[in-house]
């Protein structure tokens, strides 16, 4: 069980105090109106179906920034153009920055990734990370989870290290409190884009596209647009996570406008490249994105990186995850060069070139490895563990 002193609690309660609906903050407050009622419903694995005329949502079993200015870059599979001033509408709220907490070594925060970093290939967490994790907060190292996944599809593997505080989700697009799962705040895509990003890519793929909103706020993870193909790749993500989808045939019909925070595509990979050209010619610096190979699930077992399905992921150009991560340590208080990123994928490399210590899993891509100081064991051989060995033992 991960434990926390005193002093590191206090922070904690702090920050989150800080970020409450009474704080004193200039952006607006994340609503808390009722998630809008289901259509046609499917629950769970075999449940049965209420019919609806229009929208269909799935529910799995569960239910689950003010950012500092960005060194974002726009990543495809390694094109790198820096992004235009943002459109986008950050919402949350913010209030006073809390005492910072001086940890014992050379770096307060440390933010991991988990696909690939934290987990190892089973989706795991193993012991001695989660060893070295208790021993980094006990030492006053506020260790932060920011990952791809929304806090649905993470919350239940993140159980083993009782967080409770700020994960950043959704690729930096969102900050939660893991306890309550509460909004804390949120980078939206301006309605106008998503709308030509939606129509554009609809128009030039055979696969629906995929809209991650704001579960906290409208009780819906996923908008599936369009009457296109899900890639198995997604179907089984949808069947395994426990996430809320609905489905529209197109983007005007949209519910919950003004509650998206990303645009989404999986497809094969051959196909995606030459998506990913066209928009990125199109759409210019008015986005920031990145596509990797996606999980694809097994019968037996756990998803796998399939090299042959890629995901594609775009943004508003400021937001990512180091624009999260250091927007959370400009509230604890923390300078920038005091915080260490630790990853191994596209979305992970803002935060590896941005942090004062980026460190590279022994799996991490090549441009990871290139942007990093220093790299670490791979994801099987508890790489995460033995960077926190080395920062807190001042080697790093």
């Amino acid at each position: 069980m991960v434990m926390m002193n005193d002093a590191h609690r206090q922070t904690e309660q702090a920050l989150a105090s800080s970020l409450s609906p009474e704080g004193s903050g200039e952006v607006e407050e994340v609503g808390q109106e009722e998630p809008a009622p289901s259509r046609s419903r499917l629950v769970g694995e075999g449940g049965q179906k209420e019919p609806a005329p229009s929208r269909s949502r799935l529910v799995g079993e569960v239910e689950q920034k003010e950012p500092a200015p960005s060194r974002s870059r726009l990543v495809g599979e390694g094109g790198q153009k820096e992004p235009a001033p943002s459109r986008s509408r950050l919402v949350g709220v913010t209030g006073e920055t809390p005492v910072p907490l001086k940890s014992r070594c050379g770096y307060d925060l440390v933010a991991v990734d988990l696909d690939g970093t934290l987990f190892d290939r089973d989706g795991h967490i193993s012991k001695r990370n989660l060893a070295a994790v208790a021993r980094a907060r006990e030492a006053g190292v506020h260790v932060v989870v920011c990952t791809g996944r929304s806090l649905s599809e993470a919350a239940g593997s993140l159980d083993p290290l009782q967080i409770d505080g700020p994960v950043i989700t959704a690729g930096g697009a969102m900050t939660v409190d893991a306890v309550s799962g509460r909004t804390m705040l949120r980078a939206d895509m301006p309605d106008e884009l998503v709308v030509r990003l939606t129509r554009f890519l609809c128009g030039r793929s055979d696969h629906a596209v995929l809209l991650l909103k704001d579960r906290f706020e409208t009780g819906v993870d996923y908008l599936v647009v369009g009457d296109g193909l899900l890639d198995p790749a997604s179907e089984w993500w949808f069947a395994n996570m426990p996430v809320v989808v609905e489905r529209v045939g197109e983007i005007g019909d949209d519910p919950y406008a003004g509650h998206t925070v990303r645009v989404g595509l999986v497809k094969p990979a051959r196909a995606m490249a030459g998506v990913v050209r066209e928009l990125g010619t199109v759409f210019g610096n008015e986005v920031f994105l990145h596509h990797f190979p996606a999980l694809k699930g097994a019968e037996d077992g756990p998803g796998r990186l399939d090299q042959s399905v890629h995901l594609l992921e775009v943004f508003s150009p400021e937001t990512n995850k180091w624009s999260a991560v250091a927007g959370l340590a400009g509230q604890y208080g923390i300078p920038t060069s005091r915080v260490a990123a630790i990853g191994d994928e596209h979305n992970d490399l803002a935060m590896i070139d941005g942090a004062g210590l980026g460190i590279a899993m022994g799996n991490a891509i090549e441009s990871i490895k290139h942007a990093a100081q220093r790299v670490t064991d791979d994801n099987e051989h508890d790489g995460v563990a033995t960077a926190l060995e080395r920062i807190l033992s001042g080697e790093w």
